[in-house]
């Protein structure tokens, strides 16, 4: 965090479609700016977090079905003034998802997107049942995303209030920041699996912990489901798995049982895609199983090498040895391994860790999760559905567009700089309650530290990131009041 930090006042990590295009770039920072607007957004966090304060009086169950409903509003309205065209692989899943619909098992055929990608078979499967039963147009699946990231939002308040069951407050201003945190507001219009899996992944983690604390089978089994089902949706599972099998670990004596719940959860990981899958090759009349010759893993630790891009896309460069295998995927491991071996050998070791370096700092440090490529949109890039007021004027406004995305940045700096506040904290007090936040976010890191880089692919850690910043917030202003109380 600490290497985030530094480095933001030395560089800014910029995702800017109208001046790189689809690319991640490294400018030199406006330091005085970055300070003065931290400065304000602390001062307008901590104001914020003051005033909720005061809805304290007030039942939880009046105030929270409250601010779920302004959830909910703010994010359907915003789909409906941006109503964007999904791109790229959006696109082409919602393709298959309309194929399957006409009985078409085509995607799943050598040469197609699910043969290639089984990953996302998940994610295609949904919306193939959501249009199976209602109106085949892109705002089912958006509204779809409403109802998901207002249940994170519900999740990030449930969870802060059991890592922080002996404080009294309710907290409402973790659920106000939750609901109107700008990303996840414009991410509503990504027609893919973010969105969803973010959802189903951080009630994992809160079963997790609930299991840990209390014990009961019921929570094993709920965190389990929804883990599997969360992963199923987005392959990013193994990271929360290998995250909440330390936290397990850290956190009881009875290894042996331990040892049988982890392995029982493993194999309930595994479980959907294996029976889906073999659902598919029987009713689809496939000729191998799914994933034999599916891309392979090199691939994208191969791109995550590219150092003219990053780490990001690469063109099509590490595509083109899959295909060049006749989609042949030990054919074309052999390939990647020679060439990650001839990368490894042909660069010297301090611009190894200077690519991975920057690479790093820069999908963290972002920021905007590219909302503007998958929220706002653009009518040069996908388009609009049909125009409104609201996107053909920020469709020309350069600077408003700068603007959001500055605040947006910054903001995340600013969280950043509380959630080391917040760990410097629980180190001095010996207090570890967050830990298995700080594992997942430690295993996104260390992920995509080889891993091809998209900041989007950062989106289901922002609700770690709210609670470790908002728990950073809280313990300034306890202290504050502690200051006041002592000398005033």
């Amino acid at each position: 965090m600490i290497f985030f930090i530094g480095g933001t006042f030395y560089f800014r990590a910029e995702y800017n479609l109208i001046l790189y295009g689809d690319m991640p770039a490294i400018s030199i920072q406006n330091t005085l700016l970055l300070i003065t607007t931290a400065i304000g957004l602390f001062a307008a966090f901590m104001l914020a977090v003051l005033i909720c304060s005061k809805l304290e009086r007030y039942n939880p169950r009046s105030v929270v079905p409250i601010l779920l409903f302004i959830s909910v509003l703010t994010r359907t309205i915003f789909i409906l003034l941006f109503p964007t065209v999904p791109t790229a692989d959006m696109s082409i899943v919602n393709t298959a998802a309309h194929k399957l619909l006409k009985g078409s098992y085509e995607a799943f055929f050598k040469g197609h997107y699910l043969y290639m990608h089984p990953q996302n078979i998940g994610i295609s499967l949904f919306l193939f049942l959501l249009y199976l039963i209602l109106p085949h147009s892109f705002m089912v699946p958006k509204m779809v995303n409403v109802i998901f990231s207002t249940l994170t939002s519900f999740m990030i308040f449930l969870l802060y209030k059991e890592l922080n069951k002996n404080r009294k407050r309710n907290e409402y201003g973790l659920l106000v920041l939750s609901c109107l945190f700008l990303p996840s507001v414009f991410m509503n219009n990504i027609v893919y699996n973010d969105v969803i899996s973010t959802s189903l992944l951080i009630c994992a983690v809160f079963f997790a912990i609930k299991y840990v604390r209390c014990g009961k089978c019921v929570y094993w089994f709920l965190f389990s489901a929804f883990l599997s089902i969360g992963n199923y949706f987005r392959s990013i599972g193994m990271i929360f798995l290998v995250a909440i099998a330390f936290y397990i670990l850290f956190n009881t004596r009875n290894i042996k049982n331990t040892a049988a719940a982890l392995l029982m959860t493993v194999l309930v990981f595994m479980m959907p895609s294996f029976a889906i899958n073999k659902m598919i090759e029987y009713k689809g009349n496939l000729t191998e199983p799914i994933g034999k010759n599916s891309a392979p893993v090199l691939m994208w630790i191969n791109m995550g090498m590219c150092r003219d891009t990053l780490g990001f896309w690469d063109g099509g460069k590490s595509y083109d040895i899959y295909f060049r295998s006749d989609w042949n995927k030990e054919a074309s491991q052999k390939l990647y391994i020679e060439e990650i071996r001839n990368n490894i050998q042909t660069q010297p070791v301090m611009n190894l860790l200077s690519h991975y370096s920057v690479k790093t700092f820069w999908v963290w440090t972002e920021g905007t999760y590219q909302y503007e490529l998958y929220g706002l949109g653009y009518h040069s890039l996908g388009g609009y559905m049909y125009n409104t007021p609201a996107n053909q004027f920020l469709d020309d406004q350069f600077p408003y567009r700068e603007n959001i995305r500055w605040i947006v940045y910054v903001f995340n700096f600013v969280m950043y700089c509380l959630i080391a506040v917040s760990v410097l904290v629980s180190i001095r007090e010996g207090d570890f309650k967050e830990e298995l936040l700080l594992l997942i976010i430690l295993g996104f890191i260390a992920f995509y530290i080889l891993w091809e880089i998209k900041s989007r692919y950062l989106y289901p850690c922002f609700p770690y990131i709210l609670i470790l910043s908002y728990t950073g917030m809280r313990r300034i202003i306890d202290a504050l009041y502690k200051i006041k109380d002592q000398y005033f």
